[in-house]
């Protein structure tokens, strides 16, 4: 069994952050999508080979489908194309992003109050500054 179709949901964006990338330009290959149905209930799937932004929905019973990329592939994508970092930290009240403007070093936003994990404050932060693109 390949390695992608072990990864936990966790190491993806979740849906509503698959749906801002894609709104804002997002296109890179992935080996996973977000479907929708009619009802608008989404799963995640991952696949063994990859998803292209031209297959989505082709050939599948579903309504939407949405690019699913791991939130390094994200992150890394806002950082390419927004010029903004997004630097996830910890102290004791729990984990929390901050963004910057990879061009002038400046801080152009923060968390807002603490996550529990890491995963979670990162996708905040790819959320926030797809607000910006």
């Amino acid at each position: 069994m390949s390695t992608e179709r072990n990864m936990k949901n966790e190491n993806f964006v979740t849906f509503e952050v698959a749906k801002l990338l894609q709104d804002k330009g997002y296109r890179e290959d992935c080996c996973a999508s977000y479907i929708t149905d009619e009802t608008g209930r989404s799963e995640l799937t991952v696949v063994f080979g990859v998803r292209k932004f031209r297959h989505l929905s082709i050939y599948t019973r579903f309504q939407y489908e949405y690019l699913a990329p791991t939130l390094y592939a994200a992150q890394k994508w806002v950082r390419t194309k927004g010029k903004i970092h997004i630097v996830v930290e910890l102290n004791k009240h729990g984990w929390y992003y901050r963004l910057y403007d990879t061009e002038d070093l400046s801080l152009i936003s923060q968390m807002d109050g603490y996550s529990d994990t890491f995963e979670k404050a990162l996708n905040d932060g790819i959320k926030e500054s797809l607000t910006y693109l």
